[in-house]
């Protein structure tokens, strides 16, 4: 099932819209109870896919780091080195 905002229109089975009897053009979505489980569910999914995001920058910001710790230790005992 696709979320209302997708395209543009509301599905009536998860979005209810609301319109204002005091101001005819004003009206507003909110999520029936099938959109909010439907929102749950997709907001747990982007929760492990972000997860897995920042996990591999954590690795690779790691990896970053000893690369360049290996080179600053390697040009400073290039540096002290005995000729």
């Amino acid at each position: 099932m696709l979320p209302a905002w997708s395209n543009g229109s509301a599905n009536p089975a998860i979005s209810d819209r609301r319109t204002s009897d005091q101001d005819r053009p004003r009206a507003g979505d909110r999520l029936t109870k099938a959109g909010r489980a439907e929102f749950r569910k997709m907001a747990a999914e982007h929760e492990i896919w972000i997860a897995d995001m920042f996990s591999i920058l954590r690795k690779g910001c790691r990896d970053l780091m000893r690369l360049w710790q290996d080179q600053i230790v390697g040009a400073e005992a290039a540096e002290n080195k005995p000729v």
